[in-house]
């Protein structure tokens, strides 16, 4: 199992390295294509498609991946016709209520958007649920192949389209290409073949263990994208697409290094739910990994981004510059959260991480008006981050002891890389701060490669001093690599 977990690692590390690029690319040609505003209006439409899908996200598919039997083919016809029933109702609110929010946000052009979007929770649900054997059982090639064929097409359609038009639609046409793809793709490279039926002692199992999944989910939308909302509604979609896009740019490393990370784990953790040594093992592991390569890379983005927004996006994104600094000591922060949420899952334990959602959703109401009003973009920047100094260190103390381990274990697992990383934001400071009449590119590069080369001095003599266990983390690696 172990091998099959590394290698099942490599290939979602695989996958998500190549979808950022992919999708990273295609957004920065088009900010400079469609501007903030046009991203805004697309943002909008995203967030109440998201909403209306994470709201009554049922958790089945974790469900079957937590499942301790491998064959899961009894229950696939029933979630099938369950996932469908959702998307067409999904479809019929999104069409239905698109007038409603458009006059919520002041933005008559919505209403187009959310009527092709309608499209996209149907699409969904028509979906091969025979997929999920993908990561049930750590096939991650074809779970690969299966995600970056919509990827692919997501971007040939979304510079065609914008190029031709310069307008929103690019975004609106590249994710519906997207989707269909999926759909398609998923019937070509899995034999299963659903059909119509309801089996109710099945669906009571899975929905038993999925309404945490389901409360975890919709809590997670208010606390994840409920600010998106509220910036769009509060603040225009100019900043809104501000907002989002600082925020995507700025987790960007972080989110790269922790999605491949959760999605093997969840199954891999399942397999072993018992054995709380490997549990615990592989969890400190898993921490040590992320914060070795998350927090140079967050901290680094918030202290390039000065030079990285004018170089890159141009003067119309020059607003970015201070929320894509906070988030990105947010990204470092929320790296080490993440490593919880496939812990929680896989010892059946899913309601922690919706009660650790529900104390993030009561650190942000009291404050998000108030910091938007006074501050701007940045106000609710500042928010999210702060909430999260609060819950990380609580959602680790529980993950410590559900796996019986020693905070003072965890906390030295988190010291190396903070020092390294430290130390590698003191010599970027002081060379961006001396640098002066280079291109903006050329600084950005300039500073890139000192703050890589002052991290790894700084870690590799903390290897040298006190044996932080490189040489242990440098054999898994050279392992995925053959």
């Amino acid at each position: 199992m172990t091998d099959q977990t590394v290698t099942g690692g490599v290939w979602v590390t695989i996958n998500n390295l190549a979808d950022r690029i992919l999708q990273l690319a295609t957004v920065l040609v088009l900010a400079q294509l469609i501007g903030p505003a046009a991203f805004g209006l697309f943002g909008i439409a995203l967030l109440m498609q998201s909403a209306l899908k994470r709201l009554t996200k049922l958790g089945l598919d974790s469900a079957l991946i937590q499942h301790r039997e491998d064959d899961v083919d009894t229950y696939l016809d029933t979630v099938w016709t369950v996932e469908l029933a959702r998307g067409l109702v999904l479809g019929a609110v999104l069409y239905l209520s698109a007038p409603l929010v458009s006059s919520l946000f002041g933005e008559p052009r919505v209403v187009d958007i959310l009527r092709v979007f309608a499209l996209l929770p149907i699409l969904g649900g028509l979906q091969n649920p025979g997929v999920v054997y993908f990561v049930k059982e750590l096939e991650f090639h074809k779970d690969v192949a299966y995600k970056l064929s919509s990827r692919v097409v997501y971007v040939l359609v979304g510079l065609g389209v914008g190029y031709a038009t310069r307008s929103v639609w690019a975004l609106v046409f590249a994710m519906l290409a997207g989707r269909v793809t999926s759909l398609i793709v998923s019937y070509l490279i899995h034999s299963y073949r659903p059909r119509p039926r309801f089996d109710r002692a099945a669906a009571s199992e899975l929905f038993g263990y999925g309404k945490w999944i389901f409360g975890s989910e919709g809590l997670s939308f208010l606390i994840n994208e409920g600010d998106d909302a509220f910036v769009g509604w509060a603040l225009g979609p100019a900043a809104l697409g501000i907002y989002q896009l600082s925020y995507r740019l700025s987790n960007a490393p972080a989110t790269e290094i922790t999605h491949p990370i959760q999605r093997v784990l969840f199954p891999a953790y399942s397999k072993v739910q018992d054995d709380t040594a490997s549990l615990r093992r592989g969890f400190f592991t898993t921490v040590r990994v992320i914060t070795l390569l998350s927090f140079p890379a967050s901290i680094g983005i918030a202290l390039i981004a000065p030079v990285f927004v004018p170089a890159v996006l141009g003067p119309a994104w020059i607003e970015m510059v201070v929320p894509m600094q906070l988030f990105g000591v947010y990204a470092a922060l929320r790296s080490f959260r993440s490593a919880t949420v496939p812990l929680f899952r896989a010892i059946d334990r899913p309601d922690y991480d919706t009660k650790i959602r529900v104390l993030k959703l009561a650190l942000i109401l009291p404050f998000i008006y108030p910091a938007s009003q006074a501050f701007g973009v940045s106000g609710v920047a500042l928010v999210v981050l702060g909430h999260t100094l609060v819950v990380a260190p609580i959602a680790s103390y529980v993950a410590v002891r559900s796996v019986e381990g020693r905070m003072v274990t965890f906390g030295g697992l988190l010291a190396y890389p903070a020092l390294g990383s430290v130390a590698m934001g003191i010599v970027v400071y002081a060379l961006r701060e001396r640098i002066d009449g280079i291109p903006l590119v050329a600084e950005l590069v300039l500073l890139i490669l000192a703050g890589v080369l002052a991290y790894g001095i700084v870690i590799f003599g903390l290897e040298r001093r006190f044996g932080i266990e490189l040489d242990r983390l440098y054999r898994i690696v050279h392992e995925w690599a053959h």
